[in-house]
C-alpha cells in the first residue's frame, strides 16, 4: 500500500486523478466493512508522507469524491469519517490541517457541500 500512495504522489495530476476515481469506484463495491479497512490502509500509508506529498493526494482525493454522486458520495465519506475516529492523534491533526487547506481553495459550493456532510464535531475543527 506505501508503494501505491508514493506512486500516487509522484504522478501528474490526471493520472492521480484517475487512479484514485478507479479506486473509490472499487471501493463501492465492497461491504462496509471491506470498504472501511481498505480505506483505513490507504489513509495510513498516504500520512505517513511527507506534509506536501500527502496534501496532493488529500486534494486529489477531495475532488474526486465530489465528483461522485451524492448516494455514492456520502457512502464514501462514512467510511472515511470512521476512517478518521480512529487514527491516532498526529494522524488527524495531519489530516484536519489539510483539509482545512483543500476546504480554502475549493469552490464556494463544493465547500458547502462537504460541510453538510461532515459531522459537526469534525467540521468544527477544520473550519
Amino acid at each position: 500500500m506505501k508503494m501505491m500512495v508514493e506512486t500516487l504522489a509522484r504522478v501528474p495530476e490526471d493520472q492521480r486523478n484517475t487512479m484514485l476515481s478507479d479506486k473509490m469506484r472499487s471501493l463501492l463495491s465492497l461491504s462496509e466493512k471491506q470498504r472501511t479497512d481498505a480505506m483505513k490502509s490507504m489513509l495510513i500509508a498516504a500520512l505517513s508522507l511527507k506534509d506536501e506529498e500527502y496534501l496532493k493526494i488529500a486534494d486529489t482525493r477531495t475532488r474526486v469524491l465530489m465528483g461522485f454522486a451524492e448516494p455514492d458520495r456520502n457512502v464514501l465519506m462514512k467510511a472515511y469519517l470512521s476512517c478518521m475516529s480512529s487514527l491516532d492523534t498526529s494522524s488527524k491533526q495531519k489530516e484536519t490541517s489539510c483539509m482545512k487547506k483543500i476546504l480554502k481553495s475549493l469552490p464556494e459550493q463544493q465547500r458547502e457541500t462537504m460541510m453538510k456532510i461532515i459531522p459537526p464535531e469534525l467540521s468544527k475543527e477544520i473550519q
